[in-house]
């Protein structure tokens, strides 16, 4: 399973409005090889969008390769949303209170 499919079954689980996931990748203007993983976690609904969890990793990528580092990424980014589900935040979300 990757990690859009893992917010996708999370997401099924709100009585109201959608996760959805922002990745994006930026390189050092300076030095090339750093690159800033970014993860944006979003709940979409008809009070318009909020933003829930937030990571980023800067990566070295002359020490490991960009599919690997995007792996490790987002095996740290779900671990965030893990902690996360157990939260008052996501139990309101969950059962339709917030």
């Amino acid at each position: 399973m990757d990690i859009n499919h893992i917010i996708d079954v999370i997401s099924y689980s709100l009585r109201e409005g959608t996760l959805v996931l922002h990745k994006s990748l930026e390189t050092h203007p300076k030095f090339k090889v750093y690159k800033t993983f970014s993860y944006k976690l979003y709940k979409l609904d008809s009070k318009g969008k909020a933003l829930l969890i937030t990571y980023n990793n800067v990566v070295n990528t002359s020490l490991i390769k960009e599919e690997d580092a995007w792996r490790e990424n987002d095996d740290t980014f779900l671990k965030h949303i893990i902690d996360w589900l157990s939260s008052d935040e996501f139990k309101s979300m969950k059962n339709g209170t917030k």
